[in-house]
């Protein structure tokens, strides 16, 4: 994903499927310090550049870490943040295209 640094908070969350059936969250902000893992959830301190930045990780290798499970599939992308200016009311903050749940 490449995500240019507004200078304000910013998250994403990617919701995947393990090998034992269970939903579970990766979430990734700018304005967390500390990484936590809740059996449901993991949520993690990510640091922007100025400008633009890419961001990647491997999904296989996080859940495989976080909960000790083998990661199947992505269910979801949510990318949370300020809405820029001429934005849609309505967003809920979600401002890239093709990857916000309607």
């Amino acid at each position: 994903m490449i995500i240019k640094n507004l200078k304000k908070y910013f998250t994403f969350e990617v919701q995947v499927l393990d090998d034992k059936n269970v939903r579970r969250r990766f979430r990734a902000s700018n304005y967390q310090s500390t990484t936590r893992v809740k059996p449901f959830i993991c949520t993690m301190p990510m640091r922007l550049d100025d400008g633009w930045n890419q961001i990647q990780f491997n999904l296989s290798d996080f859940t495989r870490r976080a909960y000790g499970t083998n990661y199947i599939e992505t269910l979801r992308v949510q990318v949370l943040g300020p809405l820029p200016d001429g934005a849609p009311e309505g967003t809920g903050g979600c401002f890239v295209t093709g990857l916000c749940p309607m």
